[in-house]
């Protein structure tokens, strides 16, 4: 079964996705945070879309739990 290149972001999406620089995202990658392929026919590596969809999604959870409650006047 071949992968589908439509379930997977490439590098510079991946960095936009996640709003992180390249270095970042190697180092995730390094870590085994994520993993990346490179998909046949192509030269840069790919992210699976789900990993990474879901990985913005808990870091926007958590900067939106830390955020400052605009109701609330801190002058």
């Amino acid at each position: 079964m071949a992968l589908e290149r439509e379930n997977f972001y490439t590098t510079s999406q991946a960095m936009e996705k996640l709003d992180v620089p390249r270095s970042t995202l190697l180092y995730l990658g390094k870590r085994g945070v994520i993993q990346s392929i490179t998909l046949e026919g192509y030269k840069e590596n790919c992210y699976s879309k789900s990993v990474i969809d879901e990985m913005a999604l808990k870091n926007k959870m958590l900067l939106l739990q830390y955020a400052p409650d605009p109701s609330c006047d801190y002058e």
